[in-house]
């Protein structure tokens, strides 16, 4: 009778996370559903997909001509189809919503094929809301460029458990979209190139090739040059100092391999400890400090689980964090490593759900606790997230009214959007 009721109450706390988690992020998207166009990206990228054709999308590069790096058509066409005369907000939180559930759908549905419980799937949530590595590409438009790769990588997760070639054409067209979308399809590319060295599937490895280097030769048409061509260090913090621009090329030279590096390995760290940030260790504002420690503790739960034999992390998800982190070597960012993120929130919920329904061992009520408080810390921190997004909403109103449209031309990248910028700003005058 006791065990019956003892296992009723899991099951209720399970489905508690599970709606709590739901409810966290989907208020994120409703709590900034009325926020107005950022000033800066969003302007630029409204700008510039009310001013192009389909083919100059598809045959320059992201934001504007001084963004020599950024292929993404995808996303500016999407931005595109979407466009109305009074630049309306509503159907691109709209599209932000339909996104960002979509993504969330997938990756609970590749949890539950993985055997992960209702706790696992609402500590999914809550890890989604709060993570910082993912957090702006819910709520800037300007990073719809890292909503619809995190779709696309959803879908790569899905596809890589099939088996055939109708599935080979589908792994291709994932892998095309995830490209077109960001630098980040670099990764989905990797990902069905690693597994398919597993099965020693050739033909499938060639396929993704070919796809690659049909990618790169349409950068080349678009940008002028297949890869990045400044080997300027766009990375200023290391490890406890902060560097210039000139102060790393004269550390460093011209091409500061040595930096690349730090910043490929900060970036794998800071996944799983939130230290150092963005290639800095950094303990203020003290927020700082209760992220890191629920990021570390989560990581902790992971590491104890992998000890026990609760969780084994895939070679897949290793070669993930690594190529991912190679995307950003150029200089450490937070947004730059989205995909990384998801992986680590797919392995800590799983240790989650893992440990938790553990049996047969002595330490399972220490450990339970342990998990309680994390979430307990998760549901706070996601409180805390949404009051922040509903409070930068209502300032944005005040920053329109502030700014002068005149002065809204982005000389650095030879881009003037104020007559974008005004159609927005009048409606809060």
């Amino acid at each position: 009778m006791a065990k019956d009721a003892a296992a009723g109450g899991q099951q209720w706390m399970a489905r508690g996370v599970l709606i709590v988690g739901t409810t966290l992020f989907l208020g994120l998207f409703a709590a900034h559903f009325f926020a107005e166009f950022d000033p800066s990206d969003d302007i630029l990228l409204l700008h510039r997909a009310s001013r192009q054709s389909v083919l100059q999308i598809f045959t320059s590069s992201y934001l504007s001509d001084g963004h020599v790096f950024f292929y993404r058509p995808l996303p500016t066409l999407l931005v595109k189809a979407l466009l109305t005369d009074g630049l309306l907000l509503a159907p691109y939180r709209l599209m932000q919503l339909g996104l960002g559930a979509i993504f969330a759908a997938m990756l609970l549905a590749y949890l539950r094929r993985s055997g992960v419980s209702s706790l696992g799937m609402g500590a999914c949530l809550l890890l989604l809301v709060t993570s910082p590595f993912l957090r702006a590409a819910f709520t800037w438009l300007g990073d719809i460029t890292t909503l619809t790769s995190l779709v696309a990588f959803a879908a790569a997760l899905h596809v890589l458990h099939g088996e055939g070639r109708a599935r080979l054409l589908t792994a291709i067209a994932v892998a095309a979209v995830a490209l077109l979308c960001k630098e980040l399809g670099v990764v989905v590319v990797t990902m069905f190139c690693w597994r398919y060295l597993q099965r020693r599937q050739l033909v499938s490895i060639a396929a993704m090739i070919a796809l690659l280097a049909g990618y790169f030769a349409l950068r080349y048409i678009a940008l002028g040059s297949a890869l990045p061509h400044d080997t300027t260090a766009w990375a200023y913090d290391s490890g406890l100092l902060f560097l210039t621009p000139a102060e790393t090329r004269a550390m460093f030279g011209d091409f500061p391999a040595p930096y690349y590096v730090y910043n490929v390995l900060a970036q794998i760290v800071t996944v799983f400890f939130w230290q150092p940030v963005e290639g800095v260790i950094r303990w203020m504002p003290p927020r700082l400090i209760a992220l890191t420690v629920l990021q570390t503790a989560s990581s902790l739960l992971l590491f104890v689980a992998i000890a026990r034999r609760r969780v084994s992390v895939s070679s897949l998800f290793v070669v993930i964090l690594i190529v991912n982190a190679f995307v950003s070597y150029r200089y450490a960012n937070v947004r730059h490593i989205p995909l990384s993120a998801v992986v680590w929130v797919v392995i800590v919920s799983q240790a989650i759900s893992a440990l938790w329904h553990a049996r047969g061992s002595l330490a399972r009520l220490p450990v339970r606790a342990v998990i309680v408080a994390v979430l307990i810390g998760w549901a706070g921190f996601a409180g805390l997230v949404l009051a922040d997004t509903y409070h930068a909403v209502q300032i944005q109103r005040d920053v329109y009214r502030g700014i002068d449209p005149t002065r809204v031309a982005r000389p650095d990248l030879s881009v003037d959007q104020s007559p974008t910028f005004r159609i927005i700003q009048s409606r809060h005058l």
